[in-house]
């Protein structure tokens, strides 16, 4: 996942703050911007949330990856087999920006009702874990980016800009 991961993490950083740019908003839009609108509902749920993503499978079944919580904290995460216990690493804090964004992601994805479940040898995965309960979406390590649909390929990029802006904490 290391090389890749980079790519992808650096890719869907400057994609992100292009986007963020102007605010948010496109000609047509009917909703506030993504910051605008996620600061209000993460405020007025005061549920705290978080976001797994990863691969695991291959030969092992272990995997690795990151957590990304509602603080910013970031923290990276590995086992060798399902059944060890995992390691983790604390990585830093997530801009909130980035923090914003990955929820608005998050919460398009669960208004669109999007289900994405496939496996493979190794298996990518973005899981949100917030009240009233968790969600899952997964498909093979090396599928093509127009495959994974827009939504998940949102959530997941935004995952991944998050987990790229973290800071060690002072």
């Amino acid at each position: 996942m290391g090389a890749q991961f980079i790519r992808r993490a650096a890719w869907a950083a400057a994609v992100l703050t292009v986007a963020n740019c102007g605010g948010g908003r496109r000609p047509g839009d009917t909703q506030p911007a993504h910051g605008a609108r996620t600061g209000a509902a993460a405020a007025a749920s005061g549920q705290p949330w978080s976001v797994n993503l990863g691969s695991q499978g291959g030969f092992t079944g272990g995997g690795s990856g990151h957590r990304v919580r509602s603080d910013g904290t970031v923290s990276s995460w590995s086992r060798i087999t399902p059944q060890e216990s995992l390691t983790t690493r604390a990585v830093g804090l997530a801009s909130s920006e980035t923090l914003h964004v990955l929820h608005a992601a998050l919460e398009s994805l669960d208004t669109s009702q999007t289900r994405f479940a496939s496996t493979g040898n190794m298996t990518v995965f973005i899981e949100w874990i917030e009240a009233p309960a968790p969600r899952r979406w997964s498909w093979p390590e090396g599928t093509s980016d127009a495959k994974i649909p827009s939504p998940v390929h949102r959530a997941y990029l935004a995952a991944l800009a998050a987990v790229a802006s973290a800071r060690p904490a002072p």
